[in-house]
């Protein structure tokens, strides 16, 4: 890839400005301790680039060269920050600042945890098992005093949280992943107690299963619950939160 770059810029004149095996050279040193998914022809590819952007006013740059960066610049390769590619298409990611209550919050500490807990599981089963797992040896049933009813982030932030609390952070943890998963509303516990509980349901590939961290069971059977649509724990999240 960079061999043919290379060529094509100096079939069209660009060695007549720029040296471009001093300019490999150093992109290569530039990068002295790169991160083992740190692609080096990219930061290369990223460096010619720059270099043969054509300037404002700059006669002596030759029109080919010029036509070439600006194809080159079409298809710069750029990480995004947040890859939701392998989010579910029936949900929306929205960006908004903190004005706007949300219990599903998507941080970039959530978004570590997800890479490293679920990347080497393949079914959906493994990774809703995964999520759950995690959440069982990281997050204790607990209410903290600096918020209101928290969601997702302020519920990983603190490492504990309430029914409810723990349920949106299942919840979003599954979603970015590629999970089905909403919030339930339990009537009646796997014992036959009357409550007033919350938990997560999501879709493990072969039937819908319940996870609840705060009872501490994965595919947990509550006797009477109700699945709610977003719209709904909208609502009842902006009541709790006060």
């Amino acid at each position: 890839m960079i061999d043919l770059i290379v060529q094509k810029l100096k079939s069209r004149g660009a060695s007549r400005n720029h040296n471009l095996n001093s300019l490999i050279l150093q992109s290569l040193k530039a990068q002295r301790s790169p991160r083992p998914e740190f692609d080096v022809s990219r930061s290369i590819i990223y460096s010619l680039k720059q270099q043969f952007r054509p300037p404002y006013n700059y006669p002596a740059f030759p029109a080919e060269t010029a036509s070439l960066a600006q194809e080159l610049q079409q298809d710069a390769i750029r990480e995004p920050l947040l890859d939701v590619s392998q989010i579910v298409p029936s949900y929306n990611v929205i960006v908004n600042d903190e004005s706007l209550q949300n219990p599903f919050i998507i941080s970039s500490s959530l978004v570590e945890i997800i890479r490293e807990h679920t990347n080497n599981y393949q079914s959906q089963e493994d990774k809703a098992k995964a999520i759950y797992d995690w959440m069982e040896d990281n997050i204790e049933y607990g209410r903290d005093g600096r918020y209101g009813y928290k969601n997702s982030k302020e519920t990983l932030e603190t490492k504990e949280g309430i029914c409810g609390e723990m349920a949106f952070l299942y919840i979003t943890m599954a979603r970015c992943c590629s999970l089905r998963s909403s919030f339930v509303d339990v009537e009646v516990d796997f014992k036959g107690k009357r409550v007033e509980h919350g938990c997560a349901i999501v879709d493990a590939g072969y039937r819908d299963v319940l996870a609840d961290p705060a009872y501490h069971q994965f595919d947990i059977q509550h006797r009477r619950f109700r699945v709610l649509s977003d719209r709904e724990v909208l609502e009842m999240f902006n009541e709790w939160r006060g």
